[in-house]
């Protein structure tokens, strides 16, 4: 079962691939180092070129990518990673990243659709109690309540409720706090579900920069 909670997997081979090289003069700019941006809602191809002058970030894809994708705007003072997801938003791909200043794109998982069987209504039960938990133990960590970050993950959960294993379908961006989510998720206690939960289950975490989803 994939239940999607609001609070996917590795590059491929490419063989088409198009390889966008920013100014020398951008390429001192830190990962970390807040940049301001201002990129309207546009083809996602010019909004890379953008994006890459600010940041000196090069990015290699399949050209093919591109068609028909419009970027998000971002409009503000942002880390260059983050600015990077929000551009991305909307647009069905993630960045998997090769070093300081380059990064591949590759699409997110599709979610498949499934009929809300018994099984399938009491799994949407258990993990808007899972969300509940999730939402509260990412509100008490200084790295995981805040900094506009969007993370996909999925989990096999036991019967007895608790997370037996997860897999990182995107990253959130910083190491420190991908490890910080693994180990609030394995020591989440929403309590047992109903039912043989159907694994794995998909979740989508995201934070505001501003930490308003823990008001």
């Amino acid at each position: 079962m994939n239940v999607l909670l609001r609070t996917g997997v590795r590059a491929a081979c490419m063989l088409l691939c198009v390889l966008f090289v920013q100014p020398t003069d951008a390429a001192t700019t830190s990962p970390a180092q807040p940049v301001w941006f201002d990129i309207p809602a546009m083809p996602l191809r010019d909004a890379l070129d953008i994006y890459g002058q600010r940041t000196g970030m090069a990015v290699l894809v399949d050209s093919q990518l591109f068609q028909g994708r419009v970027s998000s705007a971002v409009r503000g003072r942002f880390a260059a990673r983050v600015a990077l997801t929000r551009l991305l938003r909307g647009t069905g791909l993630q960045a998997v990243y090769q070093g300081r200043s380059a990064f591949t794109l590759t699409r997110l998982p599709a979610l498949p659709e499934q009929p809300l069987s018994r099984a399938g209504l009491d799994g949407a039960s258990y993990a808007a109690r899972l969300q509940r938990a999730l939402d509260r133990a990412l509100c008490s960590q200084p790295l995981t309540r805040a900094g506009g970050f969007r993370s996909a993950l999925q989990l096999w959960v036991g019967p007895e409720g608790r997370v037996r294993k997860l897999h990182f379908l995107s990253f959130s961006g910083e190491t420190r706090r991908d490890r910080a989510i693994a180990a609030l998720l394995h020591e989440l206690r929403p309590g047992p579900p109903n039912r043989a939960l159907p694994n794995p289950v998909t979740v989508l975490i995201e934070r505001a920069k501003d930490g308003r989803d823990c008001l």
